[in-house]
């Protein structure tokens, strides 16, 4: 099964090359190597692609460890259809490890001066699901409608059957009140009424850049409101500052202002630097763990047929090294050639593991 499945996508993507279309072809691939352990691992894909006069269809391959691990074939379409244009796409996904096919997806979208139509059919291990959604074009109280059949709100299939049979429907609105815009939805089961939900974000004029966000929501079984501030504080130049409200949900106390994190921005030339300084670690991770800053420095490279490139080296710090750096990481971006980038990076963690990956990008 595995076989015929390529073959057939191949000899399609062949004969349809044979035409005035354009065809592409992208690969791109890593080699890493552990200097410390002498392990190394190969990931790469290869995508292949034709389009003409709107329409494409293309064909994705993945490898791991040098195994073929994923296959993602996809077609698409555009055009006009009495006087409403038509958008249509499917996707299909092909598991060679266990010679099966995976999640597949198909939709068909028709928009007219008023109202845009859409339908999505989705299928996941034995099961399908479809979603119809109904909208204008223009911005209206009505945002939406959405009917769904053996799926839920987010999509996923509910039961392995064939059957499409009711599950949810959903109708979205949009409220404008000039200091707030209201965003309400309302839902039904198969077995009834679910629940409304009203909420508005971005609240302003309060105090030191403060806004608020509230939803309330009744549903069959219970009733809820919630109102949650956040703070956007102004950051001097070359700084960006990460900060939030110290907010008690269950008394509803606000007590101040957190400083959790500070970071640096700047240019000059072809050069820039940034850095990242968390203050509170455990209340925000922007830095890889285990460390706590970073500081960084990108340069470009003048490569091959008039593009640009970039060196890069990075220090991490909350390790045990001279001034408390626990990872130094270096790369190297060059275009090396018409369609062709090849790509180096080393990392090395103290007290010495050493970590090198040499990578590259053709296309065609």
């Amino acid at each position: 099964m595995r076989r015929t499945f390529l073959v057939a996508f191949a000899l399609s993507l062949a004969s349809a090359a044979c035409g005035g279309g354009t065809l592409g072809v992208v690969g791109s691939g890593a080699v890493g190597c552990d200097v410390s352990a002498l392990t190394f691992t190969l990931d790469a894909s290869l995508a292949i692609s034709y389009e003409e006069q709107g329409a494409s269809v293309s064909l994705a391959l993945c490898f791991d460890a040098g195994s073929l691990d994923d296959v993602v074939a996809e077609v698409a379409g555009s055009g006009v259809l009495a006087g409403a244009a038509v958008d249509v796409a499917a996707s299909l996904r092909f598991d060679p490890v266990t010679a099966e096919l995976g999640g597949s997806t198909a939709g068909v979208t028709l928009e007219t001066s008023a109202l845009r139509l859409a339908f999505d059919l989705v299928r996941q291990g034995g099961g399908f699901g479809a979603t119809t959604k109904l909208a204008p074009v223009e911005q209206t109280v009505l945002d939406s409608i959405t009917l769904g059949l053996n799926v839920d709100a987010f999509g996923e299939v509910q039961t392995q059957s064939c059957a499409l049979r009711f599950t949810y429907a959903a109708a979205d609105f949009a409220f404008s009140f000039g200091c707030a815009e209201v965003d309400a939805t309302i839902t039904f089961l198969a077995t009834g009424f679910s629940e409304l939900v009203l909420a508005a974000g971005n609240v302003g004029g309060l105090p030191v850049g403060i806004t608020l966000g509230a939803q309330v929501q009744y549903a069959v079984d219970e009733k809820r409101a919630q109102v949650v501030p956040s703070v956007s504080l102004e950051s001097p130049e070359c700084f960006n500052l990460y900060a939030g409200l110290v907010w008690d949900e269950a008394t509803r106390t606000l007590s101040g202002i957190s400083l959790y994190a500070i970071g640096l921005a700047y240019e000059v030339d072809n050069v820039r630097v940034r850095g990242l300084w968390e203050l509170d670690p455990p209340a925000i991770e922007l830095v890889q763990e285990p460390y706590w800053a970073l500081l960084g420095i990108v340069w470009d490279i003048a490569g091959c047929c008039g593009e640009t490139g970039e060196g890069s080296m990075a220090l991490f710090f909350g390790g045990a090294g001279l001034f408390s750096i626990g990872e130094v990481e270096l790369g190297l971006e060059w275009p090396a050639a018409p369609g062709l980038e090849l790509s180096l990076g080393v990392t090395y963690t103290l007290p010495g593991v050493t970590q090198i990956t040499f990578g590259w990008r053709a296309e065609i």
